[in-house]
């Protein structure tokens, strides 16, 4: 899946029917099996397609970008649209408890090269979506089913870099009010849409340092999706032999509206970070880290019986490999540089020490 213009890969595009869903990966690329004939393509800010499976193996498929013309108007702090969205979150978002299945992937990457590769199916449970004041957040707001659990990493010497635990990744995916105190609101309309840009930057107060922005549809006054980016370099931090910064951090959050509850629920997130690591004796190091959910059946009834910690990093959650499972899931395709990465790992002149779950 190729952007028409650019010939660059399309991830997070949708590959539907009414009975069978994936979408592709980094690479543009997707494994969709289904009963019916029929293909839907689409992700926002690009034209549908409808096709078939008469498709080939390898086609290209291009996809054109919506033109459209924008007019900027800067708005002020407490814009009404704002305060209309806020003000909806409990109409337009589930506050209550709700279920659904999902996909998650991390990979981390040292000086530009795969070191850990994790990838998660499973089963949540959430007391709430969001946490407001007439409804905080519970102590205990997810109930997290494993079920399948591919990982493969290499051990490091010196230096432990760990990754987030379910409980910080979830919270990452739903910490998103940038306060009007703090930022200055840009109000970008699209012609002949229903859909308005809402970007934020940090006001004079030098309080904030983010910036991103809200993709809202008028209709309903809801989120259809969150952008927040931080490149701002943070100060050093010592510990024990090295030293180490974030240089930057991206989340990604698109919404997604349920037929039946009429409610937005996540149906994809990413986050993303840099962080530069600075040993006493050795050549700076950059970390590059990536998650990726995906987020289906939601809103229906199922027993989810928890069994891990939530608290713990993701990496080092057990769970034994389904081989079968993994060869026939469509959501998370291997790309060519993570099967490389899987295939270094199994060659026994290999000059490092691996840990995997995978068995062949």
């Amino acid at each position: 899946m190729l952007d028409q213009e650019t010939r660059k890969p399309i991830e997070y595009v949708d590959i539907y029917n009414d009975k069978d869903y994936t979408s592709t990966n980094e690479e543009g690329k997707f494994l969709f099996v289904s009963k019916e004939d029929s293909l839907k393509i689409g992700i926002l800010g690009y034209e549908q397609k409808f096709t078939t499976f008469q498709l080939q193996k390898n086609d290209t498929i291009l996809l054109r970008k919506k033109i459209q013309d924008l007019d900027e108007v800067v708005i002020n702090s407490d814009s009404n649209l704002f305060k209309s969205v806020l003000k909806k979150l409990d109409k337009n978002y589930p506050l209550e408890e709700y279920k659904e299945k999902f996909f998650l992937r991390s990979v981390l990457k040292r000086n530009d090269k795969i070191i850990k590769l994790v990838d998660f199916s499973g089963k949540i449970e959430r007391k709430t979506l969001f946490s407001t004041k007439s409804n905080p957040m519970p102590k205990k707001n997810y109930f997290v089913e494993i079920e399948n659990l591919r990982k493969a990493g290499i051990k490091e010497e010196n230096i432990e870099f760990t990754l987030s635990s379910f409980e910080e990744l979830f919270n990452s995916f739903i910490t998103i009010y940038m306060s009007p105190e703090i930022y200055d609101f840009k109000l970008i309309p699209f012609k002949d849409s229903k859909f308005v840009k809402l970007e934020f930057h940090p006001n004079s107060s030098k309080k904030g340092n983010s910036s991103g922005y809200y993709l809202v549809n008028l209709e309903d006054k809801a989120f259809n999706e969150v952008h927040i980016s931080n490149s701002q370099k943070t100060d050093y931090i010592d510990k024990k032999e090295l030293k180490y910064r974030t240089t930057n951090y991206d989340v990604n959050i698109t919404f997604k509206k349920d037929p039946g509850s009429k409610k937005y629920f996540i149906d994809k997130a990413s986050m993303s970070a840099t962080v530069e690591v600075v040993p006493d004796k050795a050549d700076k190091i950059i970390y590059t880290v990536n998650y990726k959910l995906y987020t289906f059946d939601n809103f229906q009834d199922f027993e989810i019986k928890s069994n891990i910690n939530l608290s713990k990093d993701i990496f080092d959650l057990k769970e034994s490999y389904d081989q079968s499972f993994w060869e026939s899931q469509n959501y998370l395709l291997l790309t060519k540089e993570m099967q490389e990465f899987l295939s270094s790992l199994n060659n026994e002149n290999n000059d490092f020490k691996s840990a995997t779950n995978i068995k062949s």
